[in-house]
């Protein structure tokens, strides 16, 4: 009976935990589905994007309220993560008189992206995460089965068209481009290159806090890396792959090293032109994808004259389109639209906000890089990849930001938890 009685209590307290979990998993959903990086955000005429900001805005206040009434105790380092940001954002914007409601908003989705880590728990917040995005690559993978072997099902399934003008079909949960002539997965979000940075981030943080992760679930996530055709997703995979190489260097990796340069140089041989200039067209100067390249350039060397100008308090929000068509027409003797060739986040944030800004930013996204890896170098890899990620897309109002920021907020707490959990037990005996 009595062993009976435990049984049914350990039943329960995994039944509830489970359901916690799923919870947690949904709150997140929500989350990304009402973020600047949502497709839905971004299509106008399917769901108005102004309620979508304010569902986004009230799951941002619940969980900064949980965050901090429902937890007894707030870690100091996300009590100075969002002292910091406030400082760092509020304050050359109130220098120059440009504290805007894009100022606030930035300010308010970070502070939403340290609470969700905060309130969930470093490591129930990356489980979380990862597992998420693995059901995300599951749904978007059958979706692309269902339309690779019968394109009629598009016909009768919600379509659209983004805010780039590019045709999707979607089932809400999953999503992919149909324009083109290889279809590309973009699950719920704006576009193909931002689900893609998503699942990376999923993998770095499976490659630290999940080791033993199965196999199936690791391939489904490359899978759908594949599927989005981004080309930051080939190389992602080029460097896991070198990384997991490296990691485990024995006969049989380098066998089968040895067989994926084979499969690569016969894929290569096959890979279909359309697709090639999907993935690669972007570094071909006479390719119609070379406009990536250039958006890409300008958005460093652009960002970096706005910085020479204003190295202090950057040249603010409101005035940050006139400013880089200025700057762009002197570079480029094109006046370039910020709004569409303004793709890095990192050095948007330079030019917007100058030195300061910038200086909090680089050291949160150092700190999440030390927090997702074990050793220097791992931290170095992942800082690297983390700034090509942040570098591909304008993320400045994105869901991905302001949890890479809270991630590097956490990192002194998140020491020692690791440290907690690499130490022998001690078993403490009382005697009554």
């Amino acid at each position: 009976m009595i062993f009976g009685g435990n049984h049914l209590n350990q039943s329960l307290t995994s039944e509830i935990s489970i359901r916690k979990d799923l919870l947690k998993i949904f709150f997140l959903f929500l989350f990304l589905y009402t973020s600047a990086d949502s497709l839905m955000t971004n299509a106008p005429g399917i769901i108005q994007s102004e309620t979508l900001i304010k569902l986004n805005s009230g799951l941002i206040l619940i969980a900064l309220f949980f965050s901090t009434v429902g937890r007894m105790k707030i870690a100091k380092s996300s009590l100075i993560g969002a002292s910091l940001t406030i400082l760092a954002f509020s304050l050359p914007a109130g220098l120059i008189g440009n504290f805007t409601p894009g100022v606030a908003y930035q300010i308010f989705l970070i502070l939403g992206g340290i609470a969700f880590v905060h309130y969930y728990g470093i490591m129930s917040f990356v489980k979380i995460f990862s597992r998420l995005l693995f059901y995300l690559c599951v749904a978007s993978i059958i979706l692309y089965i269902l339309v690779a072997f019968n394109a009629s099902v598009i016909s009768v399934m919600p379509r659209g068209v983004n805010s780039s003008g590019e045709a999707f079909t979607t089932i809400f949960f999953a999503s992919m481009l149909t324009e083109t002539q290889h279809y590309r997965i973009s699950s719920i979000f704006r576009e193909p290159g931002v689900f893609a940075s998503y699942i990376i981030i999923s993998i770095i943080i499976d490659m630290k806090f999940r080791p033993q992760i199965s196999l199936g679930e690791t391939l489904c996530k490359i899978l759908a890396l594949l599927l989005t055709l981004s080309t930051l997703a080939y190389i992602f995979i080029f460097c896991y792959l070198f990384i997991k190489l490296l990691k485990n260097l024995n006969v049989i990796t380098i066998l089968f090293s040895t067989a994926m340069i084979f499969v690569a140089i016969i894929l290569y041989q096959t890979f279909p032109l359309a697709v090639f200039e999907i993935v690669f067209g972007k570094f071909l100067e006479d390719s119609v994808a070379h406009g990536s390249t250039i958006a890409r350039t300008a958005s460093i060397l652009v960002n970096f004259e706005m910085f020479k100008s204003s190295p202090f308090f950057g040249v603010g929000l409101d005035h940050y389109q006139y400013y880089f068509g200025m700057h762009s027409f002197e570079i480029f003797r094109i006046n370039l639209n910020s709004e569409t060739m303004s793709t890095n986040t990192i050095m948007s944030t330079l030019g917007v906000y100058g030195a300061f800004t910038f200086m909090v930013v680089v050291l949160f996204i150092y700190l999440a890089s030390k927090t997702l890896s074990d050793t220097l170098l791992g931290a170095i890899l992942v800082l690297l990849i983390l700034s090509l990620t942040l570098s591909t897309q304008d993320f400045r109002y994105s869901a991905i930001f302001a949890i890479i920021l809270g991630i590097g907020t956490t990192w002194l707490k998140n020491l020692r938890i690791m440290e907690s959990l690499q130490k022998p037990a001690h078993v403490k005996i009382v005697v009554a």
